[in-house]
């Protein structure tokens, strides 16, 4: 029907036939589909990916023939290497000072150069997610590219909490209101300071949920004097082993915080409810992103989809990064 070309490939648009098998039947067993056709364009493993739109019956054929394994390719084709001699066209995206209101920019797609948002605050409230991958898998990334932006936001403060090592957060420690981090599994007072943070943003989130009746709004509405609050705990899974009461206390902050102008972000290298601190955290998480994990089902799990997420290690052929 349609085709449309990418910064690395192109796309083709196709319907099928409403005699013929259902585009979400073909599009969740598309391997066999996908290397055929590879074979037929003599291009390697990894480089189709076939998906369905909003409407019944179409498909989009996702075609890659640009290598992004070679460095050159890998550069997004607006930008120029550090330093820049003009502006970079995605400046606008990053203001001095921003709202928790507006999204996360993680990352851009490769296809046609978008943002990628993460959204920690929206009409409804404030969210939970979930930032899940092995080592390697850019986790630590994407949860610096979430401290940029908050602490950015003028109606907004950062919360640290990390159960395993002091990592990146001693370095964004002087722009967070709150930062504890440390080995939770040998460090009693490490282990004490985080069950203090959790209890106080469990009674924070008590408190600001009488904001109907205070205020006329269901929803607490985040100013520069009273700002949303982000809590951004790595390696929860240590958190939950090692702090006595983490795990309830948790899980009430994912069930409880979005009229509270609370975002919580979990950060783990397992997508097991263990890890996650409880089915009720993973039922509350409005977004997951997933990287390398152990098991390929761990990937279903996390995000609830019924289909296995692409591996998007094949973009560089398994090199991570990209």
């Amino acid at each position: 029907q349609e085709r449309t070309e990418t910064l690395i490939g192109e796309e083709r648009l196709i319907t099928t036939s409403p005699e013929n098998a259902l585009a979400s039947h073909i599009a969740k067993a598309s391997a066999g589909i996908a290397e055929k056709l590879a074979h037929i364009l003599g291009l390697p493993y990894g480089r189709i990916d076939i998906r369905t739109t909003d409407y019944p019956g179409e498909l989009v054929i996702g075609i890659r023939t640009v290598d992004l394994s070679t460095r050159t390719a890998a550069y997004h084709p607006y930008t120029m290497p550090w330093p820049d001699k003009e502006p970079s066209p995605f400046t606008a995206l990053f203001p001095e000072t921003d709202t928790i209101r507006n999204p996360v920019i993680w990352g851009f797609s490769p296809e046609d150069g978008s943002p990628l948002p993460l959204e920690l605050f929206s009409d409804i409230g404030g969210r939970a997610v979930g930032v899940i991958g092995m080592t390697g898998s850019g986790k630590s990334t994407v949860l610096n590219d979430v401290r940029e932006h908050v602490t950015r936001c003028v109606d907004a403060r950062l919360v640290q909490l990390n159960g395993a090592h002091m990592g990146d957060e001693l370095t964004w420690e002087p722009l967070s209101a709150v930062t504890v981090c440390g080995p939770s599994a040998s460090d009693e007072a490490v282990c004490h300071d985080i069950a203090e943070v959790l209890a106080w943003a469990c009674e924070e989130v008590t408190t600001r949920s009488a904001t109907l009746a205070e205020t006329g709004y269901s929803t607490f509405q985040p100013t520069p004097e009273n700002p949303a609050i982000v809590i951004i705990i790595d390696e929860v899974d240590e958190v939950i082993k090692n702090v006595p009461g983490a795990g309830p206390a948790i899980e009430f902050l994912a069930g409880k915080q979005r009229k509270s102008a609370v975002c919580l972000v979990e950060a783990t290298q397992r997508a097991t409810v263990k890890a996650l601190g409880g089915g009720g955290v993973r039922a509350n998480m409005s977004q997951v992103l997933v990287g390398k994990v152990a098991r390929q089902g761990e990937s279903r799990h996390a995000t609830g989809a019924e289909s296995e997420i692409p591996d998007i290690r094949a973009y560089s052929k398994g090199e991570p990064g990209y």
